[in-house]
């Protein structure tokens, strides 16, 4: 039976408040959001609509980049360093190229990465690092494209950059620049040329900080991309049009991150409770996933809701029945064994009664998750008004309860 989590939740709260209180995530005067917020009376689209249901009309190319923060120090006191994947629409020319692997988004470390993970799990799991990613590496950016919206995606507790890789290629292929980083220390593996960095489970608690930091490090690289004469971006983003999504832990950080920093216009918890207090500036959209058999986040169902409850429109939750806390992410298509089976792939126990049942299969919870971002950040990112009939349809009721308040 499912324990009462009254104290669990409020115990939590405390906690994270102590520890997210400390961080000091200061904003960029010099790059103020707009004006415009999105919403009711807010238009402004910038390009067609594209159907959120399928993917885009674009081809994907994606790209491994490297970064060093030099206000920021790891637990040694160098300056932190980022590897950082970059998904975004490429031309015509890519639709039928040669897509990489899986295997490598662990760049010149695969084979090290792959030796390991054959003491854990079976041969078959392992070929999935030859599975194609969906996007053609190094592609360049579409010619004809600019003003690009921006999604930075932030990995879970010891998760990788590339767990959610389906869901930064629909985002790409509807038109945005996705960002995806190694959270150095607390990413499982974090792949640089010459060296690498594995998880470190006592940087856990400085990594709620650290994160935050990073995402707006992250937005201000680029800013600088967009106006590098020559580089690889220039002039075609949109920084005041930027959109945070995370899992579990990620999804803690990216919320507080958007607290601090009014850059962040969207903002998406994919199975974490939060802190469920906002201060009087926030405007920042929200929204949440939240899987009724998580395994991981056990218990914390009440502290999910009370914070969409307690967050100010606009926001949206959706409860899906039978998700585990892996659910939003690949894991079922890549090592399900590490990461998912019995919380998201495959056979579960119900918590309430204890009988058996199958988690949503991974292409409906793909579908539910990539559907609702497209249509949410169609909304609040790219503020165009004709995705909120997606947004407030229920594509899936048998299987999703949605809630929302648009203000």
């Amino acid at each position: 039976m499912k324990r009462s989590t009254a104290l669990m939740a409020l115990t939590l709260a405390i906690l994270l408040t102590l520890f997210v209180a400390a961080c000091e995530i200061e904003d960029d005067e010099d790059a103020q959001p707009p004006d415009d917020q999105g919403g009711d009376d807010v238009e402004d689209p910038r390009g067609e609509y594209f159907d959120p249901s399928q993917t885009g009309p674009y081809p994907i190319g994606h790209r491994t980049l490297y970064f060093e923060n030099p206000d920021d120090t790891d637990m040694l006191g160098n300056p932190r360093q980022l590897c950082v994947e970059f998904w975004y629409p490429t031309d015509e020319a890519y639709r039928d190229a040669e897509q990489d692997r899986l295997g490598e988004f662990f760049g010149e470390w695969e084979e090290m990465v792959r030796s390991i993970l054959s003491l854990l799990v079976s041969p078959e799991e392992l070929d999935n690092f030859d599975l194609p990613t969906g996007a053609v590496r190094d592609a360049p950016p579409r010619a004809e494209l600019d003003e690009l919206p921006i999604i930075i995606f932030s990995h879970g507790n010891s998760g990788v950059r590339s767990q959610n890789y389906t869901m930064c290629n629909h985002l790409a292929s509807h038109g945005y620049l996705v960002i995806a980083p190694d959270h150095t220390g607390n990413a499982l593996f974090a792949p640089f040329p010459g060296s690498y960095v594995i998880y470190n489970i006592l940087g856990m608690p400085a990594s709620i900080c650290q994160r935050q930091r990073d995402f707006s490090f992250l937005l201000d690289q680029c800013y600088k991309m967009n106006e590098e004469p020559g580089g690889l971006f220039e002039g075609r983003l949109d920084p005041e049009r930027v959109g945070l999504v995370g899992h579990s832990f990620g999804g803690l950080t990216a919320v507080e991150a958007a607290k601090k920093d009014t850059r962040f216009r969207a903002a998406v918890d994919l199975c974490c409770y939060l802190i469920p207090s906002y201060p009087q500036n926030y405007q920042t959209a929200t929204m949440f996933w939240l899987s009724r058999e998580d395994n991981t986040m056990f218990d914390t169902d009440e502290l999910i809701m009370l914070g969409y409850e307690t967050a100010p429109a606009p926001k949206v939750m959706l409860e899906v029945l039978r998700g585990g806390h892996y659910s939003p992410t690949d894991a079922c298509s890549f090592i399900p064994s590490l990461m998912g089976e019995g919380d998201g792939c495959g056979m579960g126990e119900y918590d309430e009664t204890g009988d058996p049942f199958e988690f949503l299969p991974p292409d409906q919870a793909k579908f539910l998750l990539n559907t609702y971002l497209a249509s949410f950040f169609g909304v609040y990112v790219k503020y165009d008004l004709r995705y909120v009939d997606d947004l407030i349809n229920e594509w899936m009721p048998e299987e999703a309860r949605l809630k929302f308040d648009l203000g």
